[in-house]
């Protein structure tokens, strides 16, 4: 009957659930994590107890997976390598500020090739190492870009790959992150120049770039349409030039974080800003 076959489905989805989750608890130091409630106990992820950090939809599909600062380490990428395929309803991930993971970029590489959560609409990758116990520092360094794939998360609003390894230019297929409201890059080692791809992110509200090697003079016309962007921080780099004449259209900052560049100086303000609220300038 389709009830039956309804149930089988949902079985065969329980035990792909657990299956990953308990690959992931094995592999990074489930044991050592700080939370771990229901963990192993429970055969049911979504719903036999709340596993720490899991969430479901009222259908069992798998939507979160939130163990950011929970003392999780280990070789992420052989985890990250399966969860597209096993997770695909994924909405949520967040696997940051944990110091002792490795391999960083290697895992996000992985996570997006052959069959990435696309799904996803939250994705914090923030303070992991990229050191790796099987790799040399020169192939560590060759992974450390931002990889291209990323453009594959189409559904995101939230990207944070702050206090990284990440190295090199951004990726032009940022761009195709439309649907971002929260981009955080700061404190890496980017360089090059801002992509104007990137005036593509009309939903961003927030930016951060800060601490990082980029350098170049801010166009005037890509970034024109960031009408919705509430905060910008560009401290710390390497830019050049005056702030662009466009950004004057932005009604809704707040915020705007510039010091620490090689800016024109004096440096002025756009020509009469139409509505701006700054509640902060640096």
């Amino acid at each position: 009957s389709s009830d039956q076959n309804n149930n089988d489905n949902m079985g065969l989805t329980s035990l792909a659930h657990r299956f990953v989750l308990m690959l992931l608890y094995q592999v990074l130091g489930g044991s050592e994590w700080y939370q771990q409630k229901n963990w192993k106990e429970s055969s049911n992820v979504c719903n036999d107890g709340v596993w720490y950090g899991i969430g479901c939809s009222p259908y069992d599909e798998l939507l979160q997976i939130n163990l950011g600062d929970n003392n999780v380490r280990g070789n992420l990428t052989s985890v990250t390598q399966v969860l597209g395929r096993a997770l695909p309803n994924l909405r949520f991930l967040d696997m940051s500020h944990n110091e002792e993971l490795r391999d960083g970029p290697r895992a996000l590489q992985a996570l997006l090739d052959n069959n990435p959560p696309t799904a996803l609409q939250k994705l914090d990758w923030s303070h992991i190492s990229s050191s790796s116990s099987s790799t040399s520092n020169s192939d560590s360094d060759s992974v450390s870009t931002i990889p291209t794939e990323i453009g594959r998360l189409s559904r995101l609003t939230e990207l944070r790959l702050d206090h990284g390894p990440w190295k090199g230019p951004l990726p032009t297929e940022l761009g195709l992150l439309t649907q971002l409201r929260v981009l955080d890059l700061s404190h890496n080692a980017l360089t090059g120049t801002l992509p104007k791809e990137l005036g593509r992110l009309t939903q961003l509200r927030q930016l951060s770039l800060s601490d990082n090697l980029l350098d170049g003079m801010l166009p005037d016309g890509p970034y024109a349409n960031w009408y919705l962007m509430e905060s910008l921080d560009v401290s710390d780099n390497l830019l050049t030039g005056s702030l662009p004449q466009s950004w004057k259209n932005w009604n809704q900052l707040q915020t705007l974080v510039v010091q620490g560049n090689d800016w024109e100086l004096p440096l002025r303000l756009p020509d009469e800003p139409y509505g701006w609220n700054l509640q902060y300038l640096y």
